[in-house]
């Protein structure tokens, strides 16, 4: 299963993968992979001597310098190489940190949630972390939202007649949803708070699981934000989109995950 494979051997099977898809490089993907990897693993020191290197990451941000979104960047065979390293450092963790019978001391995350039959994975990219909420809800239909037109989705789609989930590009045909998981997710929205009621709206959720880094850069990240006609920088939106949850009826619950990632939220 997806989430009990070594990152050695999946990594093999994910190259394996694209080369069965003709429309991709996999030797694009490849360098990406290892450049990714090599960025998002170092420290800070490091990843600043790095950043000359993270073609997509620059070409992201010269454009919102000229006054533009340059959303192409989610559409090509480098990105797969971004969001695969995302996957592995990020996104694989969290799923089995939350499957870990010590996350809340003395029984997981996954168990506090009890039956859930209805998972929505938002901005699911190449599906692995999709995959593994299949796994980790066998019994669940599992959900994932993503962007039509792009190399990701074409993997994406593909993975999920093996692992047996779902892939949409419309939230409101989801319906009432028991779990949604957004790792690395909202900072991709330049209204961020806009697009989490409309989410809280279309799916009202029972329980959420989040990891937001609006304070790093990143490929497709904002250096400030929309809130109600008013720019607020990157460092500040997350107190403010945590007060929403809480507004909205919300309660983040506490848990021996590190550093508190990915956030649990719970309906009241």
């Amino acid at each position: 299963m997806i989430l009990d494979e070594r990152p050695s051997d999946s990594f093999k099977i994910f190259l394996k993968r694209c080369s069965d898809i003709p429309d991709i490089d996999v030797n694009i993907v490849m360098n990406n992979c290892i450049k990714s990897m090599n960025y998002y693993k170092a420290n800070k020191i490091l990843r600043g001597k790095l950043k000359d290197k993270q073609y997509l990451e620059t070409k992201w941000y010269m454009a919102l310098k000229n006054g533009e979104q340059d959303y192409s960047i989610y559409g090509g065979d480098d990105y797969l190489g971004d969001i695969w390293a995302c996957w592995v450092i990020y996104s694989r963790s969290y799923l089995r940190a939350i499957n870990n019978i010590k996350s809340l001391g003395n029984h997981s995350v996954v168990q506090d949630m009890g039956n859930i039959s209805l998972v929505a994975d938002l901005g699911c990219g190449f599906g692995y972390t999709t995959a593994g909420l299949k796994q980790l809800f066998p019994m669940a239909r599992v959900v994932g939202t993503n962007l039509p037109n792009t190399k990701q989705v074409i993997f994406a789609e593909k993975l999920s007649k093996k692992y047996r989930f779902e892939i949409t590009y419309d939230l409101k045909k989801i319906g009432n949803t028991d779990l949604v998981f957004a790792s690395e997710y909202f900072e991709h929205f330049y209204e961020p708070i806009k697009h989490l009621q409309e989410v809280l709206k279309y799916l009202n959720p029972e329980f959420l699981l989040i990891a937001n880094a609006f304070g790093a850069d990143s490929i497709g990240h904002f250096p400030q934000y929309k809130v109600n006609n008013e720019l607020v920088s990157n460092k500040d939106i997350g107190r403010q989109f945590n007060q929403i949850l809480k507004d909205s009826g919300y309660k983040k619950t506490k848990t021996k995950l590190w550093n508190n990632r990915p956030n649990y939220w719970k309906k009241i």
